[in-house]
């Protein structure tokens, strides 16, 4: 904080106030009153003043501290009266002037400010005040017509002018009216400070620091105690400001020792703001937000209610960046309350663009756009140029986000286009950077290429720093792609090897990530696949050990995304490179950098040991976890248990479910283990495979190549290129299954099943391994992302008669499914079918809940987790079936335990499951495609009132499953968001987190009259034919399939209904004997011996009846 209009200032300087002598007899003071009571220093401090009038510090004190004493009238009266005295009158107006705005008695304010003003020459802390004034009543009153009006010299009413321009923003007047101030007015220890932060605003830091510096050294040889902590703190700001936080640290503190020894409370209220800002800075908020707190203390007390609105301001950035979203939203509120009280109009739109970032970081784009939009227009209408275009990037980078390229140019040519004066220039270097980027996104190379050589040059005339360092670079290094692009590979790897480049990739370690992927791409295209393969494996050798300093679940996540492509060119390379030399050691490494591509922090996850998710709950990061949760819990039950409430809690609701989300990142798990260590060969996985009489298909789709890996045992394998694009392949995909997503109502009938297209999907991705290798019946197939949403199951072996079905034609198709000849287990990782978890079920228990949706629970119908967590108009309805499935489920296999309607709680399920080896679930669910923690199961509330009876995804994710199947009978619980180097972020990835082995699932919404009929036939299969599961899913299918009469002039035959249904995970042992069926078969012989001992024994009474007697 650098002179923030409102903050408290040191009241005199030597240059325009009092005499050094007067100052260090005023600090010996001060210092003598250190150990007095507030009482008596006050009484003190009153004594001094009347026997020194005409030190105006002396007013200003004295006030703070009966209003800190909570003596407001008795400073009202004192002041009154001590103005009939000439000596006292100039300082006295000005508190009156002071205790007259706190009252918002503007009238009064003003005319004690004018008696003050002009009642011999004014101080610049007197004009800064007046000015404060003039800016919370500017609707009121004509600033530079009442700067006018005063009756003071020349060079004094210019430096009101200077100090009302700082207060509106407007930087480069304030230099210009200083630079024509007379030497000794301009040399002002306070107005050095100020055209210190000007210089700085406009993008000229080295007259900055050396002003402020001069600023420093004057007012210490001046003696000047009060400045001189005034300054050490700005000296503070600006070091945090450079990202030297130690010497910032240091600054603040000997700055905080000096107000502190002199008891000045203003002065302690700015150094404790300030360094809670630094504090926060370096991420100690428990520290920040003490020191932050007793600014705001003293403030309140003061009645300083514009400095208020700041500290609340700063309280709120401090919570943003803390990840407290919900006392983020109070605080800015409280500042923005203040601000439109006191009619500030500069703080008022920092807390707007404050709320701005909040909608960012919450990815609430749209709310985003809105705020900045109203800011943007909010500074143009008032004259704010630096705010209008600090809101015009804000829109910019929202556009950036959504891919909107052509508005973000519009954005940046006009703001480029104002005078170099007008903003720093790192501001535009910044955009001129991404004006070439937008061209580079949409591959306009010659245009971006040109945008890049601009901001080039425009960084490397600025001051040399990291940042104009980091821009020269990185444009070289786009230029050098845009050279790539076009063929000119000697100049790509000319511009690669530059200095700079390779230097400041040195220490970023994105730009060295970039520079090997893109150095092996031009090795690649020039045919050199070794130096191509050696630069794309120090590419992922540098993400790898980024990826080690995250130890947070969603970081690494988001962290792999952006690297995914080193990745994707080392499995092209060595995909290539077995394809021409077939050496088996190039084919294990293809297979570990396809597994390292795949599921990665799921791996981690599966890897965590009870021990240390033991550990992690004893910590307060955690209480403070589950206390958000509760939090949110409530909010969801208020609104579940009554919709209307929806729009009202909205803010509070998404600023809840970031809380759940932020609090469950802190949760820093060191013991989060690598799963890359514990990777198996290609050799492991198939021979783990073997034992289960398993083949394995491993599907890889990128922009450069796509290929399966089908391997029937460790000898008989083949590596299929396929003759398609990706974007071709996504169509089919799209044009398939796309139709069963879209489903308005009970339109059913309505749903077309692209027959053609199936077959074509089979002749693409199939056919040409079938041709290759003979496949085992019994296939683990791991998709690529691409693929994650598409059954094979559904794909046609022959071509249809038709190019498209609806479920109530006649199914002659039926016959050609490719669920007749394989039976499919779907996994994320070959990892997970290594062998490591392939055991009998311990306890083939089952626990069902069942239909909590009631008429009395959810009266609306609406769902509203799907409503308030993805805006959606789904609404979950009673589930009639669903009751019934259960209920058919313990009929064939009476080991079952149903909780439905009001008693299928959350709560029970947390408290039952460990007993249980299958959790079955025929509910509803519903899918956050932006965070899985938001995705969940609806059940019933329970008694508490934190229970909403939403089983959510974070819940699961902090549960701990010793389960072989988790069978999710509801509608989409395959859904989820896309993530490369995970696949898809939905339920089934939660259970199988939490150590479920595997998960049955749906990719789009099923009916519970089908899902009735499907489910106990999978289970007798299972359970009491001694199936694997996987198999007693696809002759479950076939059998709903064999039905050939219509069920509601609907064909069971349709995909639509029973290809939903897949099982993902591990591979399983099919037990050795089914549990059930043996007691049942040993109950019976005993029955039989039984009943032949007793006909035995009555024949042999009656023959002999003596036997009888």
């Amino acid at each position: 904080m650098i002179c923030q209009p409102g903050f408290a200032n040191p009241r005199d300087s030597a240059a325009v106030g009092a005499a050094v002598p007067e100052l260090r007899e005023y600090y010996r003071f001060l210092t003598s009153l250190s150990r007095s009571s507030p009482a008596e220093r006050i009484s003190r401090v009153k004594d001094y003043l009347e026997a020194h009038p005409g030190f105006e510090r002396t007013y200003v004190y004295l006030l703070d501290h009966l209003l800190y004493a909570g003596r407001e009238a008795e400073a009202k009266s004192y002041f009154r009266n001590l103005s009939a005295l000439p000596a006292c009158s100039r300082g006295s107006q000005w508190m009156l002037a002071k205790l007259y705005t706190m009252e918002d008695r503007p009238a009064e304010a003003l005319q004690s400010f004018r008696e003050a003003l002009n009642n011999g020459p004014p101080s610049i802390f007197l004009l800064h005040d007046f000015s404060n004034f003039l800016s919370q009543y500017q609707q009121q009153y004509n600033a530079l017509e009442e700067i006018d009006r005063l009756a003071v010299i020349p060079p004094l009413k210019d430096m009101a002018r200077a100090l009302w321009y700082r207060n509106i923003l407007e930087y480069q007047r304030v230099i210009d009216i200083c630079d024509q101030l007379p030497a000794e007015y301009a040399a002002d220890d306070l107005l050095l400070n100020i055209l210190s932060y000007c210089y700085g605003e406009t993008g000229e830091p080295s007259r900055a620091e050396s002003t402020l510096q001069k600023g420093f050294e004057q007012a210490k040889s001046h003696g000047d105690r009060q400045l001189e902590a005034y300054y050490l703190a700005t000296l503070g700001a600006r070091e945090r400001q450079k990202g030297d936080f130690e010497e910032s640290v240091e600054h603040l503190e000997k700055a905080l020792s000096i107000s502190t020894q002199l008891d000045d409370l203003m002065l302690l209220a700015m150094v404790e703001s300030v360094l809670g800002e630094t504090l926060a800075g370096q991420r100690r908020f428990p520290e920040a937000q003490r020191r932050i707190d007793r600014a705001i203390q003293i403030c309140a007390a003061l009645r300083m209610d514009q400095t208020l609105a700041g500290q609340y301001l700063h309280k709120g950035t401090l919570y943003l960046e803390w990840g407290k979203f919900s006392d983020c939203l109070d605080e800015f509120a409280r500042c923005e309350q203040i601000a439109q009280k006191t009619r500030d109009l500069s703080r008022l739109v920092a807390v707007w663009m404050e709320r701005c970032r909040f909608y960012k970081t919450l990815n609430l784009n749209s709310l985003a756009e809105y705020e900045y939009r109203k800011t943007y227009h909010w500074a143009r209408e008032h004259g704010y140029k630096k705010l209008e275009f600090e809101a015009f990037s804000g829109i910019a980078s929202v556009l950036m986000a959504d891919k909107r390229y052509g508005e973000v140019r519009k954005f940046y040519r006009e703001a480029l286009a104002l005078p170099e004066s007008f903003f720093p220039p790192g501001y535009r270097i910044y955009w001129k950077w991404m004006n070439a980027y937008t061209y580079y996104l949409e591959a306009q190379f010659d245009s971006s290429k040109a945008e890049f050589a601009e901001a080039y040059q425009a960084a490397r005339n600025a001051p040399q720093d990291a940042y104009s360092e980091y821009v020269q670079a990185y444009a070289r290094f786009r230029i050098g792609n845009i050279a790539a692009a076009q063929g000119d590979f000697s100049e790509a790897l000319r511009i690669y090897s530059e200095g700079l480049v390779k230097k400041v990739a040195d220490r970023n370690s994105q730009l060295k990530m970039n520079l090997d992927l893109y150095t092996g791409k031009v090795y690649e295209q020039q045919n050199d696949l070794g130096k191509a393969l050696a630069h794309y494996r120090r590419a992922a050798e540098t993400l790898e050990k980024s990826r080690e300093e995250l130890k947070v679940e969603q970081l690494r996540i988001g962290y792999f995304a952006g690297g995914e492509e080193a990745y994707q060119a080392l499995i092209h390379g060595y995909f290539k490179l077995y394809r021409q030399n077939k050496k088996p050691e190039d084919l294990e490494q293809l297979f570990a950098y396809l597994e390292m591509a795949r599921a990665r922090t799921l791996k981690d996850l599966r890897l965590r040991d009870a021990a240390s998710r033991e550990e992690i709950t004893q910590t307060p990061a955690y209480a403070e976890y589950r206390q958000a949760c509760e939090n949110l819990q409530r909010l969801q039950r208020s609104i579940r248990q009554s919709p209307a409430q929806h729009d009202s809690l909205y803010l509070k609701y998404e600023a809840a479910r970031f809380q759940v989300l932020f609090n469950r990142l802190r949760l820093v798990k060191e013991d989060l283990t690598t799963a890359r260590a514990f990777l198996p060969s290609f050799g492991q996985v198939l021979q783990g495979l073997q034992k289960l009489d398993m083949g394995l298909l491993l599907y890889h789709v990128s922009d450069s190549s796509i290929f399966a890996l089908a391997a029937m045992d460790p000898q008989t394998i083949e590596a299929v290129e396929f003759e398609i694009s990706r974007d071709s392949l996504a169509g089919l995909i799209d044009r398939l299954i796309g139709p069963f997503h879209k489903i308005p109502g009970k339109a059913v009938k309505n749903t077309p099943f692209h027959a053609g297209i199936a077959h074509d999907l089979y002749r693409i991705l199939v056919k040409p391994l079938e041709e290759k290798i003979t496949l085992k019946k019994d296939l683990l197939l791991i998709p690529d992302l691409a693929l994650s949403g598409l059954p094979f199951e559904m794909l046609l072996t022959a071509p249809p008669a038709a190019e498209r079905y609806f479920p109530a034609d006649s199914a002659e198709y039926a016959q050609d499914f490719l669920l007749h000849r394989y039976s499919f287990l779907y996994s994320p990782s070959a990892w997970l079918g290594s062998g490591t978890a392939a055991a009998e079920p311990s306890r083939p228990q089952i626990l069902v809940l069942a239909n909590p949706v009631t008429a009395e629970t959810d009266s609306s119908g609406e769902s509203f987790a799907q409503r308030a967590a993805s805006r959606s108009n789904w609404r979950f309805g009673i589930l009639w079936y669903a009751d019934k499935e259960g209920e058919r489920i313990r009929e064939i296999y009476p080991a079952t335990t149903i909780f439905k309607r009001e008693a299928a709680t959350p709560g029970v399920l947390k408290e039952q499951a460990s007993r249980y080896g299958i959790l079955h679930f025929a509910t509803h669910a519903f899918a956050d495609t932006v965070f899985d923690a938001f995705s969940g199961l609806v059940l019933a509330p329970g008694e508490d009132t934190s229970d909403d009876g939403l089983l959510m995804g974070f819940e699961i994710a902090d549960m701990r499953f010793d389960c072989d199947l988790v069978t999710l009978s509801a509608c989409e619980t395959g859904v989820g968001q896309k993530v490369a180097g995970e696949g898809v972020l939905g339920l089934p990835r939660l259970f199988l987190g939490a150590g479920a082995r595997r998960v049955l699932m749906t990719h789009w919404k099923v009916g519970d009259r089908f899902s009735m009929e499907l489910m106990p036939r999978f289970y007798d299969r299972f359970l009491n034919q001694g199936q694997s599961q996987a198999r007693a899913l696809e002759e479950a299918k076939r059998f709903m399939l064999a039905q050939a009469e219509p069920e509601e002039g609907v064909h069971y035959r349709h995909p639509f209904f029973w290809a939903a249904f897949t099982l993902y995970g591990e591979p399983e042992l099919p037990p050795a004997q089914p549990a059930f069926p043996a007691t049942r078969w040993l109950l019976g012989t005993l029955l039989v011996i039984l009943a032949a001992v007793l006909t035995y024994w009555i024949y042999s009474r009656r023959r002999n009846p003596a036997n009888t007697a």
